[in-house]
């Protein structure tokens, strides 16, 4: 029997997964995505929130990237991009819903999501999402 891929930490521990994608965007430290100032220091009141000595903004490792502004928990976040690089065959907002045990729409938001960021780093979507990500409305019949 495998070993379960959902077993690592970053699945289901917050902290975790946040220094999980620290690590993979800011390798050297945290960066200000809006100075590109490496001087930044750790918020207390709030996990993962920095301040840039530089332009006294505050950021997470969230902004400016396709998890900006969303309520999803980054633990959903990283199962989503597991899933997504690691699927055979076709993706689906389905298969994520009954992964994350989460909300429909908060499934195919973060689908959707994924896909997009996957297309605009020049990965074949047809075959991982599908062949078409447009929406288009039913019929009325």
């Amino acid at each position: 029997m495998g070993r379960n891929p959902f077993a690592n930490p970053i699945f289901h521990d917050e902290a975790a997964a946040r220094a999980w994608f620290e690590a993979a965007r800011w390798p050297n430290g945290p960066v200000c995505p809006r100075c590109k100032g490496t001087k930044a220091y750790v918020i207390k009141k709030r996990l993962g929130l920095y301040r840039c000595a530089t332009c006294r903004r505050d950021f997470s490792v969230t902004i400016g990237t396709i998890m900006e502004r969303s309520h999803a928990k980054l633990t959903q976040w990283a199962v989503a991009f597991h899933m997504a690089a690691s699927w055979k065959n076709e993706f689906s907002a389905n298969q994520l819903h009954r992964q994350l045990r989460c909300q429909l729409n908060t499934a195919w938001f973060m689908f959707h999501r994924v896909c997009e960021a996957m297309q605009r780093s020049g990965l074949d979507m047809a075959m991982i999402c599908g062949t078409d990500l447009a929406v288009e409305p039913a019929e009325a019949g």
